[in-house]
């Protein structure tokens, strides 16, 4: 594992990704800032990525208030969005891609993924993402195998990433197809 590698969970929201929007981006940070904090966990949090990328990185986190707790009080859909703006800096910070578009549903993936360097920003990879508010490995890996299982189902040769957010240890596990 390398050493601590810095990310501001703030810069989703800068209209950079171009399948965001600011307001899109803000969300997903709220949300997983949302998650970490009724985890226990304050404004830096060191995250553990495994699986095919081994990585520490230290997550900072804007400040949550009583109005983004009420805001985020569903659970299940704060894990998920939450869940999607860790994955997205994830991909972001480990490979050359960005996120380019959201699929639509039934393709049993949740974004494109294009070269971030790309003038053509052409269809290349697809993530699917999954959160996890509190568990333990085990959680982790069974919803890892079941991810898989589907994307392998599919008969799509571009690559695919999973990743698994959990937001109590924290920790993430990344499979690349």
């Amino acid at each position: 594992m390398n050493n601590l590698r810095s990310i501001d969970l703030s810069d989703l929201g800068k209209g950079a990704i171009p399948a965001l929007t600011r307001h899109c981006g803000f969300t997903f940070a709220e949300s997983a800032v949302v998650c970490f904090e009724q985890q226990g966990h304050s404004n830096i949090v060191n995250l553990k990525v495994e699986g095919d990328f081994e990585e520490l990185f230290e997550f900072t986190l804007p400040e949550v208030t009583d109005q983004m707790r009420n805001c985020y009080n569903d659970k299940e859909r704060a894990t998920e969005d939450g869940a999607y703006g860790v994955a997205i800096m994830l991909i972001l910070n480990l490979t050359d891609y960005t996120v380019i578009e959201k699929s639509r549903k039934g393709t049993a993936f949740d974004y494109w993924l294009g070269k971030k360097d790309d003038n053509d920003p052409c269809k290349r990879a697809r993530l699917e993402v999954s959160g996890i508010r509190n568990g333990n490995d085990s959680d982790i890996n069974k919803r890892l195998n079941i991810k898989t299982k589907r994307l392998q189902k599919q008969e799509n040769p571009m690559s695919a990433f999973i990743i698994i957010v959990e937001f109590s240890k924290p920790k993430s596990n990344i499979k690349k197809l």
